[in-house]
């Protein structure tokens, strides 16, 4: 396994030289392109997880998952990448905001965000992660959107933020859709 460092990206950049899709897993223009590139489509029995590729919190949710997914259900893409991109566009939705987390499911006929998403993942970790996810069912949509939106906010200045995407370990890359 890599170091953590090289498989997070350690290189940081300030919060102003990194906006939106400019600094993510796209291979066009000045952008960074990612350095691997994996298969177009999911299976459509695994759900897919979209997370911002640049943001520290949201690479510590994605090692969570891999740490605790020991059926290697769910994959992986950046809000930056294409897939994504295409998927939002499909459902009306802005590929340039990365403020949320998604979760598609059934080849991208269904999408989950923000904190809805964080519970699907939760209960499909299995064990005390289901109770948790129960738990969190229990709080109010507004009430636990309003507390994600708050974290969302903040997330680059507390968590940090990457200049490139995450490249996983390479066990890991074939969870990982990024076109």
């Amino acid at each position: 396994m890599q170091p953590r460092a090289q498989a997070l990206g350690e290189n940081r950049g300030d919060d102003t030289a990194l906006k939106g899709r400019k600094n993510g897993c796209s291979g066009s223009g000045t952008q960074k392109p990612c350095l691997w590139s994996a298969p177009d489509m999911a299976d459509s029995a695994n759900p897919v997880l979209l997370y911002d590729g640049v943001c520290g919190l949201c690479n510590r949710l994605v090692q969570f998952v891999i740490k605790r997914d020991n059926q290697a259900y769910f994959r992986f893409a950046s809000l930056q990448s294409d897939y994504a991109a295409r998927i939002l566009q499909h459902h009306g939705l802005d590929p340039d905001d990365v403020d949320t987390v998604y979760v598609v499911k059934e080849s991208g006929e269904r999408l989950t965000s923000r904190s809805d998403a964080l519970i699907l993942l939760l209960r499909e970790l299995g064990a005390f992660w289901r109770a948790a996810s129960l738990v969190l069912r229990i709080c109010p949509r507004w009430l636990r959107d309003w507390g994600y939106a708050v974290v969302a906010r903040h997330r680059y200045r507390v968590f940090g933020k990457y200049e490139s995407c995450m490249l996983p370990a390479e066990k890991y890359r074939d969870r990982f859709l990024d076109t």
